[in-house]
């Protein structure tokens, strides 16, 4: 299997890191591309279609309207996010128990990961809400989703020094992503704790979504 090869190339140092769930934190990034492009969406297909200014004819108070997207955007990737998670976590224990690596469960730390995995989800998928809403603009917001969620954790781990150590672990991304870890690692946030400032990062994007949106023509 591929991934037993991966593992028996690994060096020492990777195998003492790792953790039943390294394949399911790997998987997690198809599913951040898959409901961050999803949050978009539903905001930024109805500016193109023009059913926005219908939308808004039917609900004329446009915090209610975001209000009422955000919600049932959240739930709804909450409850698909927690199932993908449970079954991603899942199906990798019986690739690793090829290899006796597989966990329980039970595990210290695993099923905080594995439900903690689902909310992180849903507050993608609501921050990439938050910024269709303020861009308007599909291809444009689906880049900054992006660029948020990969592309600063990747340039954030490049940052000199102990302050470029301590601001990485404030970026987004890797502040969201310290949940899905059953163990803290040194170079990150404590798990809720990141997760919490990741719903802040979220808060704030829809806080300026919500501000612009009542300013401005549909």
């Amino acid at each position: 299997m591929a991934f037993s090869a991966s593992y028996d190339e690994m060096s020492d140092s990777d195998r003492a890191s790792f953790t039943p769930m390294l394949p399911t934190q790997v998987a997690f990034y198809f599913g951040m591309v898959i409901f961050g492009a999803l949050g978009v969406l539903v905001i930024t297909s109805e500016h193109a279609t023009g059913m926005i200014r219908t939308a808004l004819t039917a609900v004329p108070r446009r915090a209610h309207y975001l209000a009422a997207k955000t919600v049932v955007l959240g739930l709804v990737v909450l409850v698909v996010g927690i199932a993908v998670s449970f079954a991603s976590f899942y199906v990798s224990q019986l690739i690793l128990a090829t290899k006796d690596l597989d966990g329980s469960i039970g595990d210290t730390g695993i099923l905080r990961a594995v439900i903690g995995g689902g909310l992180y989800l849903a507050l993608i998928a609501v921050l990439a809400l938050g910024i269709g809403t303020l861009l308007r603009h599909t291809a444009g917001s689906i880049v900054v989703v992006f660029v948020v969620m990969f592309v600063l954790g990747i340039v954030g781990g490049f940052l000199p020094g102990s302050w470029g150590e301590t601001v990485n672990k404030f970026l987004p991304s890797n502040a969201g992503t310290a949940i899905l870890s059953p163990v803290r690692e040194s170079e990150q946030l404590a798990p809720w704790t990141g997760l919490g400032l990741f719903a802040v990062y979220t808060l704030a994007v829809l806080a300026a979504a919500l501000a612009l949106f009542e300013r401005r023509d549909a």
